[in-house]
């Protein structure tokens, strides 16, 4: 998930602020939620806001409060309300108010975002070029204004989710979104029960990595988007595996009624009714970490950079430990990339934050491939 300033000290509140959308993405897994009557009230996400800063006193320096949907800006009252209702409180921790959109509804609200741009983050969802875009997005290309995005938000983030129908671009795509002025891109691959990934599609994904090393290589400025830019030196991390993704811990979901859920992929607006029942008889203690590890990857040699999405495994299979093995095969291929960038790098006296990690990472990889 695109949340800004999310780490170790920061809870991660979600609200669903409508289950309808303006769009239908082709690989969306909420076709089937969109009820445009299911709608939070402002006075919901005000009381959820309160008692969830109170209770984060003293565990959390850092709230940010990530308002969803659906497509969240269907619902721009509600948004300006919340954002100027926070902004008149004087709240004991820090504050952020941040929403993931599809950029189409922007520009109807220009002075207001560019005035309140210094409180309310906005990570825009964006599948790279025009090609791209309008294959996966419904022809919307036209009717997100980038200038507008990186002018308001110069530090924002893109999301870029990739099909079975767009990888064979990627490169091009992370490469337009950079001309754009993007400077952060994070690219998953798009993961649902309808969604079907062949050997080929891999292929085709390790190739556009390749290019994406090259294009790196020869933009040593730009943040690379995080496709080639895996966290390698979480090899390095000493003691046991560790669960990546704070959710039902640091970070909790509000659906529109104002029912808590671990976050949005465990919730009504994306798991039928039977998944539902299922969430519910399984009583997940999501601080058990144990409860996230699968036995079949003890052996992985990339286990900790791993970023397996919990809600993703329990959509496939019911469980939160088990990965679809698309996703496996897609991390190994996002990490080894990563080493290729990082090591031409340094072959080219190219400047790299921990330097010394990263050798010897890219050293420990080296032992382990001679030895297969």
């Amino acid at each position: 998930m695109s949340i800004p300033f999310e780490n170790g000290n920061t809870k991660v509140i979600m609200l669903i602020l409508t289950h309808s959308c303006n769009l239908k993405c082709a690989y969306c897994y909420e076709h089937q939620k969109r009820d445009a009557s299911k709608v939070m009230k402002p006075e919901t996400a005000m009381k959820i806001i309160e008692e969830e800063i109170m209770s984060s006193l003293g565990g959390y320096n850092r709230v940010v409060i990530h308002l969803m949907g659906g497509e969240p800006f269907l619902r721009f009252g509600v948004i300006k309300e919340i954002c100027e209702w926070s902004d008149n409180k004087k709240w004991p921790v820090e504050v952020v108010l941040s929403a993931t959109t599809n950029g189409t509804l922007l520009n109807d609200h220009r002075e207001w975002l560019q005035e309140h741009s210094h409180t309310f983050k906005v990570v825009l969802s964006a599948d790279g070029d025009k090609a791209m875009q309008d294959k996966n997005r419904c022809n919307s290309y036209a009717s997100i204004d980038f200038d507008f995005y990186t002018s308001t938000w110069p530090e924002g983030k893109v999301k870029m989710t990739i099909s079975p129908d767009t990888v064979k671009d990627v490169a091009k795509g992370v490469i337009s979104l950079h001309e754009k002025g993007i400077k952060r891109i994070e690219g998953n691959l798009a993961l649902g029960t309808e969604i079907i990934w062949k050997f080929e599609h891999l292929r085709e994904y390790r190739n556009e990595l390749r290019k994406l090393v090259r294009y790196y290589l020869d933009h040593p400025e730009l943040c690379p988007a995080s496709m080639v830019n895996v966290d390698i030196c979480r090899i390095l991390y000493g003691g046991p595996w560790k669960k990546r993704c704070s959710c039902g811990v640091g970070l909790v979901c509000y659906d529109v009624d104002g029912t808590p859920y671990p976050c949005h992929l465990f919730s009504p607006v994306t798991l039928n009714e039977e998944q539902l029942r299922l969430l519910q008889s399984s009583n997940i203690d999501f601080s058990d970490t144990e409860l996230f590890a699968d036995a079949k990857c003890e052996k992985c040699a990339i286990r900790k950079c791993c970023s397996r999405c919990y809600g993703i495994n329990f959509i496939y299979s019911g469980s939160v430990s088990s990965a679809p093995p698309i996703f496996c095969s897609a991390s190994q291929i996002e990490f080894f990339a990563t080493c290729s960038l990082l090591y031409q790098r340094l072959r080219r006296n190219q400047p790299i934050a921990h330097r010394h990690e990263i050798e010897a990472v890219l050293n420990y990889v080296k032992k382990v491939i001679q030895t297969k």
